[in-house]
């Protein structure tokens, strides 16, 4: 026959062991993203992700250069701009707008990501007269076809990539719920 001593710790224990699963179970909840969900590897065994450099107008940082996560799938890359833009905490939906700059015949796309939310810090970063964006701004340049794929922003992009937020800054609305999926940026 068990002891006084020896019921109470197997009481305890699985209390605690409970109390465990519960808490660990309660922080698994992921938050909807209105992104498709990362492509599963091509390969077997192993793994494909990559980085693309990217260029991000902080809000805290300023005009960086970074890499972003990239992960190769059958219909195209799946980049996770999560891990470059910051303020999860206020707000973790990120949008996200496909921009076309055209110029002298030479045409580029980019992607931006963003995000919406009063509570995010002013961006005094980006490239605007006037600008009163709130949050950070990360600039990606898309690849040639009709896959969604995206390649590095070289040192030749610079400019190209400064009139797509620009661009992007003049026609989108941060305060407005439905922006635009597409704008197109003519110089």
């Amino acid at each position: 026959m068990p002891s006084f001593l020896e019921k109470r710790f197997k009481k305890s224990s699985i209390h605690q062991n409970s109390r465990a699963q519960r808490a660990s179970s309660s922080h698994s909840i992921s938050m909807p993203s209105p992104r498709n969900n990362p492509p599963t590897p091509q390969k077997k065994g192993g793994d494909d992700r990559q980085y693309i450099k990217g260029r991000l107008y902080s809000a805290t940082k300023g005009e960086l250069i970074v890499h972003v996560d990239r992960q190769r799938g059958e219909d195209g890359n799946f980049v996770a701009p999560e891990g470059v833009i910051g303020d999860m905490g206020v707000q973790p939906r990120i949008h996200e707008t496909e921009v076309m700059v055209k110029r002298a015949g030479q045409g580029r796309r980019y992607t931006v990501f963003w995000k919406r939310h009063t509570r995010l810090p002013l961006n005094t970063y980006a490239p605007s007269v006037g600008n009163t964006w709130k949050g950070d701004l990360l600039v990606l340049q898309r690849g040639c076809g009709e896959q969604k794929s995206y390649v590095h922003l070289r040192a030749g992009d610079t400019d190209f990539s400064r009139q797509a937020v620009e661009g992007f800054l003049d026609q989108v609305d941060q305060s407005k719920s439905n922006s635009p999926a597409q704008i197109e940026v003519n110089l």
